[in-house]
C-alpha cells in the first residue's frame, strides 16, 4: 500500500478511503551525512527498510480514533493527541543515543522538513498509523568509530547517487531531494571499519 507523507501541497487533499488512522505515534531522527554517504541502520530485518538513527518518543504507538476529512486535520488531531514537549524529548533521544552509541553528539533541525508527518500502513499490524518525525542533522560526533558499532544491528552507508534506488525508509527518501544541500553542509568525516 502506498504512504502518504504530508506535505504543504498536499495537506489540504481528502483522506483516501480506507486509510483513516487508528493509532498516532513520534519519533525524533538524526540524519548523519558523512563522507562515504547516509549512515543508516538495519533496526529490524523483518521492516526491510535503512534508517538514520532514531527514537521511538512514545516506546508504542497511541490507539485513538481519528475523525478528519484532510491530511491538515488529521495533523491537527496528532498535536492535540500527543503534544509534545520537544527539548525534552530531544534530550531523551541524545541519551539513547549515547547509550547506544557510547558517545554524544551535537544537532540541529534540518532547515527544510524538520517536522515530517508521515501515514503509514502496517502489514504486521493491519492498521494506518499518523507518524510526526522531528528531523535533526548530526553536526559533531565525539567518537564516530562507536557509530559503526551498535549493538544488534547492521549499518551501512548509502552514497547519494543510490539513494533513489535503496531502501531508505520513506519518510527521510521522499525529502531526500528537499534536504540533500542542507545535510552536506555538516559531512562528518566517518572511518570504515
Amino acid at each position: 500500500m502506498q504512504n502518504y507523507i504530508i506535505t504543504d501541497g498536499n495537506k489540504n487533499n481528502v483522506i483516501p478511503a480506507g486509510c483513516m488512522p487508528g493509532r498516532a505515534d513520534m519519533a525524533i531522527s538524526f540524519i548523519c551525512h558523512t563522507d562515504n554517504g547516509l549512515l543508516t541502520y538495519d533496526y529490524n530485518p523483518a521492516w526491510n527498510s535503512w534508517y538514520p538513527f532514531y527514537d521511538d518518543v512514545n516506546k508504542t504507538p497511541i490507539q485513538c480514533d481519528f475523525n478528519g476529512k484532510t491530511f491538515k486535520d488529521l495533523i491537527a488531531e496528532h498535536e492535540r493527541i500527543m503534544p509534545v514537549d520537544l527539548p525534552a524529548q530531544l534530550e531523551k533521544a541524545h541519551l539513547r543515543f549515547a547509550e547506544i552509541f557510547g558517545t554524544n553528539c551535537k544537532v540541529r533541525p534540518l532547515k527544510n522538513h524538520s517536522v515530517v508527518y508521515e501515514l503509514k500502513y502496517s502489514k504486521s499490524q493491519n492498521i494506518w498509523t499518523l507518524y510526526r518525525i522531528y528531523n535533526f542533522v548530526i553536526t559533531e560526533v565525539a567518537e564516530r568509530q562507536k557509530m559503526l558499532n551498535p549493538v544488534n544491528m547492521k549499518y551501512k552507508f548509502i552514497k547519494q547517487d543510490e539513494i533513489k534506488n535503496s531502501s531508505l525508509i520513506t519518510n527521510t527518501l521522499e525529502i531526500y531531494d528537499d534536504i540533500k544541500d542542507d545535510i552536506s553542509d555538516n559531512v562528518i568525516n566517518m572511518p570504515v571499519l
